[in-house]
């Protein structure tokens, strides 16, 4: 029994099968649902998505139907000795096999490197992130998840005659009891991705763990009897989506029938048997079919779904909830700067009553921001951090929130800018005999990284 991960050979050096790996792969529309392991991404399915299958044709006896997602960094197979970024695992179970046989399970795995074009699915990903972690309630996903990009080719140095070039070959689990009952099928080429795209998941992975990360990943394994050849052969992708309808094969055209002529009884007996099968076949068809494509993307047409404008009534009230919620953010916005405006005149006022009552300047304070903190300067006289806003005044003569105050209610980590530290709190200088502040309108940066300010409404 050979076990996995292995490194796969060169691919000029491995025989080519005649069967292929085909593939069935929908758009997924429904959230998947986010596990984390410090080192590994895992998208769970409510229910079993397309599927894909090793044989001559693609019979559904043979598909493996999708329920898992495992994206793993760095890759645990790798490719001549070589590791790669990151490894996209499509884990399936087959119908009508129980689990725990020979083939069972099957494994479409793509190995992840860093290129100059973004990868289409790890987009898709990423969004689903953000909405994972977002707080907003009317957060909604841009687009389904297309999984058939991955199966694209990118790049035709070794592609196969129909398709993207795989290695096939029987392996077992990465993790305890490493049972063999994987059949393993993994794309020779690399997928290309940004690099701020493999950050990101890195980032996310270590940040939002739910379970312990493993102790220690599975080494490579030895070929058994160390022959790839006899253990691994190469097969080309081919998409199955348009071969899911009947299709009847064409013949040379026969003499036409006499007429006159009667037939048989056990003639007439394989003609319906002929006919039968093929409505059955039909019917198999387009139950999976049914199975495999989402309800928005059903042909049917009625009076729930599209309306007369042929615009889906969940997609139109969707939008129109979207401009809502941005008409009222947008008269908050104005709101909240007009509500600064008065507080800077009420402050100045105080200010100026001050100075002539005592007969010297008032003091002020700076609030100095460190060079990599997570808070930055926006319009409307606020700080704020991707998911924090502070408002906070550009002067007063009264100092700001002590730190303790600011470790009580802590900042989020800073998930937009991965590459700098963890939050650093700012800390307040005091400063004597400054000149009276000009109202402004916005805050701009000082170029010393200084930045006038008083916590008005700070964390409480």
């Amino acid at each position: 029994m050979q076990q996995t991960p292995i490194s796969l050979p060169d691919p000029a050096s491995i025989g080519r099968s005649a069967k292929a790996l085909f593939y069935r792969l929908p758009p997924v529309r429904n959230m998947p649902v986010f596990k984390t392991s410090g080192t590994e991404l895992t998208l769970t399915f409510p229910k079993y998505i397309g599927g894909f299958g090793y044989d001559v044709a693609f019979p559904p006896s043979a598909a493996y139907r999708l329920y898992l997602i495992r994206i793993l960094m760095p890759s645990e197979h790798t490719w001549q000795d070589e590791e790669r970024a990151a490894e996209v695992q499509l884990w399936g179970r087959r119908a009508g096999v129980a689990p725990g046989q020979t083939d069972s399970i099957g494994v479409a795995s793509f190995g992840v490197s860093e290129g100059t074009t973004a990868s289409p699915f790890l987009h898709a990903v990423a969004k689903d992130l953000a909405l994972h972690v977002s707080d907003l309630p009317h957060a909604f996903r841009e687009g389904p998840l297309n999984l058939s990009s991955l199966f694209a080719a990118d790049d035709t140095t070794m592609s196969h005659d129909q398709g993207v070039a795989f290695f096939v070959y029987n392996g077992s689990l990465t993790e305890e009891p490493c049972c063999g009952m994987v059949k393993w099928f993994i794309r020779a080429t690399p997928v290309r991705a940004h690099a701020e795209q493999l950050m990101m998941l890195r980032r996310f992975a270590a940040q939002n763990m739910t379970s312990k990360p493993p102790a220690m990943r599975r080494p490579i394994q030895p070929i058994k009897c160390g022959i790839p050849s006899e253990r691994v052969t190469l097969v080309s992708a081919v998409d199955a989506t348009s071969l899911g309808k009947y299709q009847h094969t064409a013949k040379a055209k026969a003499a036409p029938p006499d007429p006159m002529a009667r037939l048989s009884i056990s003639e007439v007996k394989s003609a319906t048997a002929r006919l039968k099968q093929r409505e059955d076949h039909l019917k198999a068809l387009e139950t999976e079919d049914q199975d495999d494509t989402s309800t928005a993307e059903s042909t049917k047409t009625s009076s729930w779904i599209v309306d007369y404008e042929g615009e889906s009534k969940p997609t139109k009230a969707r939008n129109e909830y979207n401009e809502v919620l941005a008409e009222l953010a947008s008269a908050e916005d104005k709101l909240r700067t007009i509500h600064a405006q008065l507080r800077r005149y009420n402050e100045r006022l105080r200010c100026l009553n001050q100075e002539e009552d005592t007969g010297r300047k008032p003091w002020h304070f700076e609030m100095r921001v460190p060079p990599h903190s997570p808070i930055y300067p926006v319009d409307a006289g606020c700080l704020a951090d991707p998911y924090c806003r502070v408002d906070v005044e550009e002067w007063s003569p009264t100092p700001p929130l002590p730190a303790r105050d600011w470790q009580h209610h802590p900042l989020r980590a800073n998930l937009m800018q991965p590459d700098l530290p963890d939050l650093e709190y700012p800390t307040c200088v005091e400063v004597v005999d400054a000149p009276l502040p000009q109202p402004v309108h916005a805050i701009e940066r000082p170029k010393e990284a200084v930045v006038r300010s008083d916590v008005t409404s700070g964390p409480t």
